[in-house]
């Protein structure tokens, strides 16, 4: 299916640009941080960086950002989006990695004795990406797959965007309609989660940090800044300091207001948004500060293979746990970053780095201009449009006890370096 658009506004296109790895690499790291409480409890570990299921944020920010430059590009550059194509480099980014995790877990559930039927009832949520909501309903998801959560949130939201900026946002409409429009939607959904969360548990308002409608705001306000950066609307003077404020307002929910603070619900949230998506504009604008800080080579390292850290450190983690009762708990973190980073490293390797070979190459086919000039833009290592939006995410702990985080904003990488899709 494709959607025509009559005589395209050009759209700035976004190549590959290192340090939004080095964003990913933050985010998934704050994520690990938080989840290493499982291997240092009872302590209190996990009040060094109560806020690190911040990272989930920042992940859903930089989706909703690349996804939505890479549609406005291709839309720009060709005159239509290819919805087959979309969504066939999505399935390829994210299902076949997650395939993998989901039945190794099962064959460890079977193995060790763990209850199958949560077991099955988890990976079936999960395929379907409605685990968030499976949990919201007050069910729980298996030991270890807690995080899964927001997968299904980038994934209602991948299924739904590109159709909304196509005919409702896209190209041909006009950069003050686009920026009222999703101002209005994030307004909205801080208006709806805050009115939710008036009245509730600390249980069910910690729920609303899972919900989809009560997330978007994020994914929303990274939309907003790809059509700001897209349309050159992004002011440069001022960026780079702005960009320092908000990376120190972050800086203090990661080490001072834990996921308890009804902060979040009562705006919270959206204002964290605001300052992740300001940085990631400070970094595709390319500002000193913003750059150095995020493209240091192991942050964007790690970034590159955060869809597989996301994946595999929660279950690593929980196994861990589970085995090693009574070890010290700095010979129990070590053991279990060692097997996450190689699970990860296995599966970038075996499994999404060919994945990712066969998405750019259908890429390549489909996104040519109308004079027949390949719309990609090149990369380090060839060429390759800034694909990997999605990541695919950690989760956060909201609505599940004892574990936040996020991956997904880990989006998805692709193996020729790009970002986007």
């Amino acid at each position: 299916m494709e959607t025509t658009v009559s005589t395209p506004v050009r759209a700035r296109p976004l190549g590959y640009v290192p340090a939004l790895d080095g964003i990913r690499g933050v985010a998934v790291l704050l994520v690990i941080a938080t989840h290493s409480v499982l291997l240092f409890w009872p302590s209190r570990f996990d009040d060094i960086a109560p806020g690190g299921f911040l990272g989930v944020d920042l992940f859903f920010v930089l989706s909703g950002f690349l996804i939505t430059s890479l549609l406005l590009g291709e839309q720009s550059a060709t005159g239509r989006v290819s919805f087959r194509g979309f969504y066939r480099r999505r399935a390829l980014r994210l299902l076949p990695a997650l395939a993998v995790l989901l039945a190794a877990h099962l064959v460890y559930t079977a193995v060790t004795g763990l209850p199958l039927r949560i077991e099955l009832r988890s990976i079936a949520v999960i395929s379907l990406y409605v685990s968030n909501w499976y949990v919201v309903s007050g069910h729980v998801l298996a030991p270890g797959l807690q995080h899964m959560w927001s997968l299904s949130v980038e994934e209602q939201f991948y299924i739904v965007w590109p159709i909304v900026t196509v005919v409702f946002l896209g190209t041909r409409r006009s950069l003050r309609f686009s920026v009222v429009c999703l101002c209005a939607a994030v307004l909205t959904t801080a208006l709806w989660r805050a009115s939710l969360a008036h009245g509730h548990t600390v249980t069910e308002a910690g729920r609303l940090g899972i919900r989809t409608d009560t997330r978007a705001d994020a994914l929303l306000l990274g939309a907003l800044a790809a059509y700001l950066w897209t349309q050159r609307a992004v002011p440069r003077r001022g960026l780079a300091p702005t960009g320092g404020l908000a990376a120190a307002f972050l800086a203090c929910c990661f080490l001072f207001v834990p996921p308890t603070n009804t902060f979040y619900n009562d705006g919270g949230y959206t204002l964290v948004a605001v300052a992740a998506a300001i940085i990631v504009l400070a970094v595709a604008e390319g500002t000193r500060a913003a750059t150095h800080a995020f493209g240091w080579s192991p942050l964007r390292s790690v970034g590159r293979v955060s869809y597989g850290l996301y994946l595999w450190h929660l279950p690593v983690f929980f196994a861990v746990a589970r085995y090693t009762t009574g070890w010290r708990a700095p010979v129990r973190l070590t053991l279990a970053l060692m097997l996450t980073v190689a699970f990860t490293m296995a599966s970038w390797k075996f499994v999404e780095v060919p994945c990712l070979r066969r998405k750019d190459r259908g890429r390549t086919r489909q996104v040519v201009g109308p004079a027949g000039s390949n719309a990609t833009t090149s990369t380090p290592s060839g060429t390759a449009s800034q694909r990997d939006a999605s990541h695919e995410t950690p989760a956060s702990s909201s609505g599940q006890s004892g574990t936040s985080g996020y991956p997904d904003g880990l989006k998805e990488r692709s193996a020729t370096g790009s970002e986007a899709d």
